[in-house]
């Protein structure tokens, strides 16, 4: 596998030094393998589109665009004369990005959306009075994600994009995340119920009708990403310490799946094309990302001297971007930022 050390490199042009390894090249024809792109300390990519820009929060806490090219826009989503903390979450491929703010001595997160043309939009869910969180976009720049009540219970919120936001709560929970959007207005994510506390996933139509589901005899299952064909993964627990994977179609068919030997799998996101990504245990006990396509073929994400590796997003062409700790003398390193290219 070919790895990058990547450097920042700002919209004004300036270039940054790599250091590849690259494999050698053989007569023949040769899969090409994966490219690992490392980003600086602290820079954290939360989402990548089709067209491969990525949205993410960078070292100082401000939010960034990332172009192909490895140009990079630099953006608060508050006051720009105050300091903030801005942490996208989701991107489109109209490069709209939405996510959440904070400004320096304020009590609660807002959330934002800011258009391809960089201008901004801030809002606040009804009710949250402890914050707002966007944490998914979709094509037609609707957006879901929680906000946090006085008593600091989630509920859900879906904001049209004219701007008009609805909360809703799945019913009869006293806790309500969605955690994903699809580009037809279904929402995915969990809920607790008020009076046994089990957790379970949820689908909500874009008319807002709501399904619950368990993923096979389950004591909780989270919902974690829906493509735009109507497939959901997540992951769900049967046993104290034990979490599989699990694909559920748009008829309803739940297939369940593990990732090495230990039963800790946990898809995070889905690709237009099916393909998930996520994480699971390896035998030292360290978080591997791995990647399993729709067929079922699952390919590990390598990362040199890892410890703990979160994909997060991927894109229709299986490019995956996410965070990792390294491990250094047996001393854990900064949180370093990932792009892996298949």
């Amino acid at each position: 596998m070919a790895t990058k050390w990547n450097s920042w490199r700002l919209d004004s042009g300036l270039c940054c030094l790599c250091l590849v390894v690259m494999p050698f090249a053989f007569a023949g024809v040769v899969k090409a393998d994966p490219v690992l792109t490392v980003l600086p300390a602290y820079v954290i990519p939360a989402a990548i589109n089709d067209s491969g820009k990525i949205a993410g929060t960078d070292a100082s806490g401000r939010g960034f665009l990332r172009m192909p090219d490895g140009s990079t826009i630099i953006f608060n989503a508050g006051n720009p004369d105050t300091q903030n903390n801005t942490w996208p979450k989701s991107i489109n491929d109209k490069d709209v990005i939405a996510g959440s703010y904070g400004d320096y001595g304020a009590s609660f997160s807002r959330g934002f959306v800011r258009a391809a043309d960089g201008t901004i939009a801030s809002f606040d869910a009804p009710g949250a009075v402890q914050g707002t969180y966007p944490v998914s976009l979709n094509a037609k720049g609707v957006v879901t994600g929680t906000y946090m009540d006085d008593a600091l219970n989630n509920h859900g919120f879906v904001r049209a994009a004219d701007g008009t936001v609805t909360a809703f709560d799945v019913p009869g929970a006293s806790q309500t995340t969605p955690r994903g959007i699809n580009d037809k207005g279904v929402i995915v994510g969990y809920s607790q119920d008020a009076g046994s506390g089990q957790t379970h996933a949820f689908i909500r139509s874009a008319a807002g009708l709501f399904i619950t589901f368990d993923a096979q005899t389950s004591s909780a299952t989270w919902a974690s990403a829906i493509d735009d064909a109507g497939t959901i993964t997540g992951s769900y627990q049967d046993t104290p310490y034990t979490v599989h994977g699990f694909i559920r179609r748009s008829n309803g068919v739940v297939t369940t799946f593990d990732v090495g030997k230990k039963p800790a799998t946990e898809p995070f996101a889905i690709s237009a094309k099916g393909a998930v990504t996520g994480t699971t245990f390896s035998k030292r006990g360290h978080r591997n990302g791995f990647v399993r396509s729709r067929n079922g073929e699952v390919t590990a994400i390598v990362v040199p001297d890892y410890n703990m590796v979160y994909p997060t997003s991927i894109n229709r062409h299986g490019v995956v971007v996410g965070t990792y700790l390294a491990l250094h003398h047996h001393q854990l390193s900064p949180t370093y930022g990932f792009i892996w290219t298949p």
